[in-house]
């Protein structure tokens, strides 16, 4: 018995120094560098030094620096410098913060490299990033992949490499707080 509350206390005391430890001296640089930053599957579009001071002084869950490379594959082109995932189980703390997210599993439908022709609630986006800019801080009800073919027969050579189409709730935002 004692034997497993000592090891039970070891992994805590080793997956909060890890934690901490993967964070501490780079958050900020990484995220300025272009690494993604996700909070509880959210990411980090938008944010100011106040905030990651707070976020610094929580404690973590998990902690995960995830390479480049697998960032690729689970978030596409945005993920190519790296992503670092964070899991929080008590974000309340950070309520106040200025922050503006994103809802991470649509990062895979944004690449750079070869970007499709997006709509946010059926009205088209200039770019990417208009289009992920349209999407901030909003929870997302539905994402439609549009083949080439098709989207092509209906938009044009715009659409030559597919279309994106994400509608997005009105009147309930995104956020890391629950109500």
């Amino acid at each position: 018995m004692i034997r497993q509350i000592l090891i039970s206390i070891f992994i805590l005391i080793s997956v909060q120094a890890r934690s901490q430890g993967c964070l501490k001296d780079s958050l900020i640089s990484d995220f300025v560098n272009g690494k993604l930053v996700l909070i509880n599957n959210l990411s980090i579009v938008n944010t100011n030094d106040p905030f990651f001071s707070k976020l610094l002084s929580l404690q973590f869950t998990a902690c995960e620096v995830i390479s480049p490379e697998r960032g690729y594959k689970l978030y596409g082109s945005l993920g190519k410098k790296g992503v670092i995932s964070i899991t929080l189980f008590d974000v309340e703390p950070l309520r106040g913060q200025y922050v503006d997210l994103v809802d991470a599993s649509l990062l895979k439908y944004f690449d750079q490299e070869n970007p499709a022709y997006y709509l946010t609630n059926g009205i088209p986006n200039r770019d990417m990033y208009m289009a992920l800019n349209s999407l901030t801080n909003k929870k997302i009800e539905e994402i439609d992949v549009i083949d080439k073919g098709e989207a092509q027969a209906i938009w044009g050579n715009r659409a030559k490499n597919g279309a994106i189409s994400v509608t997005f709730n009105k009147t309930e935002p995104l956020t890391l707080f629950s109500k």
